[in-house]
């Protein structure tokens, strides 16, 4: 299980201490030989998180947090010579891992 994925979980109300050690773990290999920067942002962002917020970490983790919201980013397809804005209408179906659920 990736970084994406045990964040869902511990989101969710799922996540155990196992999982949050692995996090942890992968948050310190996670740019090892990458060939861009994504990793060490991810890493950045993420480990900033847990630093800044642990007790909405562990309130996550015992179930005792609200569910999130989903929050909408509508994303621009294009844009026509008139000025139109085409947005993305499948982006709401949109997995973590950036495959669609079905519909």
């Amino acid at each position: 299980m990736g970084i994406t994925e045990t964040l869902v979980r511990i989101e969710w109300g799922g996540g155990t201490e196992v999982e949050l050690g692995r996090l942890n773990a992968l948050l310190r290999h996670v740019n090892d030989a990458n060939r861009c920067y994504l990793g060490t942002e991810e890493q950045i962002v993420v480990s900033s998180i847990m630093r800044e917020f642990p007790a909405d970490f562990a309130a996550r983790m015992e179930g005792t947090a609200p569910r999130p919201e989903p929050v909408l980013v509508p994303i621009v397809k294009d844009i026509l010579p008139d000025g139109t804005v085409l947005y993305d209408d499948r982006h709401p179906l949109k997995l973590p891992d950036w495959t669609y659920a079905e519909e």
